[in-house]
């Protein structure tokens, strides 16, 4: 096992050294891919959360804009 473990490697590297970057690179990149689907999920909610309060918004204008007219023809007459 200790033979396996210090065979030199590529360009000089012992098999330990390789090993332990190929641990480092997947956990690197698996952490990398559970990334990428949080930012997904957040990126999701966020426009789930524009698209309400922007629908909010956009009614409360149309209310405010239906208001302004009635008024001003209130004042017409």
């Amino acid at each position: 096992m200790e033979y396996f473990l210090t065979k030199p490697g590529i360009e000089g590297e012992s098999t330990r050294d390789l090993l332990f970057q190929y641990i480092f690179v997947d956990y690197s990149v698996h952490n990398l891919k559970q990334l990428i689907d949080m930012l997904a999920i957040v990126s999701e909610i966020v426009l789930k959360i524009i698209k309400v309060i922007s629908c909010q918004l956009r009614k409360k204008l149309m209310t405010f804009i239906f208001y302004l007219t009635n008024l001003t023809e209130a004042n017409r007459m």
